[in-house]
C-alpha cells in the first residue's frame, strides 16, 4: 500500500479539536460540520442542545479537515462517512440513543448514517443533497484537467476582516482554491445520499434558508418527498445564511432543533 502523504508538521487547528459536551441523560447527540468546515461552526449550537437538555453533545473532525490543505487533498468520501460510522457507533456502545445531526455535507453524512443504523432523530440543516454551482457535477472530469481553482474573495467569510489567526489559517488552507478531487468526492456523497432517502425512518426536521447562496430549495424538498419518515417537518429561515446555525437567527435554529428533540 502507499502512505499517506501528510507533512509531518501537521497540526489540528485548534478552532478544529473535536468536543464533547457532557451530559447526564441515556441520550446523546452526533454533530456533524460540514465540507471544509470544522467543530467550532457546530459549538455554539452544540452547547446550547446540552444546556437546554442536558444530552451529551459529540461534534467529531472530519478526516482531513482543519488541519492543512496537503491533508485535506488526501481525504475522500470514504474516511468521511467512516468518521461518522464510527462515531455513531462508539456513542452507541455508551448510550440508549443516538440522535444525529449535521450540517451541509455534515446533513448527508447524517442522512447516511440514519439509514445505515436506524437512528430515532435525525437533523438536517442545509442538507446539501443539491448544489447551486452548475460545474460541481463535472469535477468527476475537471478533477483531471484543473486540480487547483483559484476562489474568489466572494466566497470567504463576511468576517474575514476581523478573523483571528485560527480562523486565517484555515482560510488559507480550505477557502483559497477549490480541490476539485475533493469536490467530486462531495458530489458522490450527495448522489448516494439522494438515493438512500427512502432508507431513512427517523423522525426527522430539515431546516433551509431563502438566503443560501450554495444549496438550493428543492434539496429540502427532495429531503421532504422521498424520506420515509412518518414524523417529518422542516423550517424555512428567512435572513440566514448557508450556514443557519452560525447566522443572524442561530438562536432561533437552536430553539427549533431544541424542541424537536426534546419531544
Amino acid at each position: 500500500m502507499k502512505d499517506i502523504r501528510i507533512p509531518e508538521n501537521t497540526i489540528i487547528n485548534p478552532i478544529s479539536k473535536e468536543h464533547l459536551f457532557k451530559g447526564n441523560k441515556k441520550n446523546c447527540l452526533l454533530l456533524i460540520h460540514g465540507f471544509t468546515g470544522h467543530p467550532a461552526d457546530m459549538e455554539y449550537l452544540g452547547k446550547k442542545i446540552k444546556d437546554k437538555l442536558d444530552l451529551t453533545v459529540y461534534i467529531p473532525r472530519l478526516p482531513g479537515h482543519g488541519t492543512s490543505k496537503e491533508d485535506f487533498r488526501e481525504s475522500r468520501a470514504h474516511n468521511w462517512l467512516k468518521k461518522v460510522y464510527d462515531s455513531y457507533l462508539k456513542l452507541k456502545s455508551e448510550y440508549q440513543e443516538v440522535y444525529l445531526a449535521g450540517l451541509s455535507m455534515g446533513g448527508l453524512l447524517a442522512i447516511l448514517t440514519a439509514a445505515r443504523f436506524r437512528a430515532k432523530k435525525l437533523v438536517l440543516i442545509s442538507a446539501a443533497l443539491y448544489a447551486k454551482n452548475l460545474l460541481l457535477p463535472l469535477t468527476p472530469v475537471l478533477k483531471y484537467i484543473l486540480p487547483v481553482v483559484k476562489q474568489s474573495f466572494s466566497s470567504l467569510s463576511p468576517n474575514y476582516p476581523e478573523e483571528n489567526e485560527e480562523e486565517k489559517q484555515h482560510r488559507i488552507n480550505y477557502y483559497t482554491y477549490h480541490y476539485t478531487a475533493q469536490i467530486a468526492e462531495l458530489y458522490k456523497i450527495m448522489k448516494l445520499a439522494r438515493k438512500k432517502l427512502p432508507m431513512v425512518q427517523s423522525d426527522t426536521l430539515v431546516l433551509s434558508s431563502k438566503n443560501d447562496n450554495q444549496v438550493p430549495f428543492k434539496a429540502a424538498n427532495k429531503i421532504m418527498k422521498d424520506i420515509n419518515s412518518i414524523n417529518k417537518k422542516s423550517y424555512i429561515f428567512d435572513n440566514s445564511p448557508h450556514v443557519i446555525n452560525n447566522g443572524p437567527e442561530k438562536e432561533k435554529c437552536a430553539d427549533i432543533i431544541i424542541s424537536f428533540l426534546n419531544k
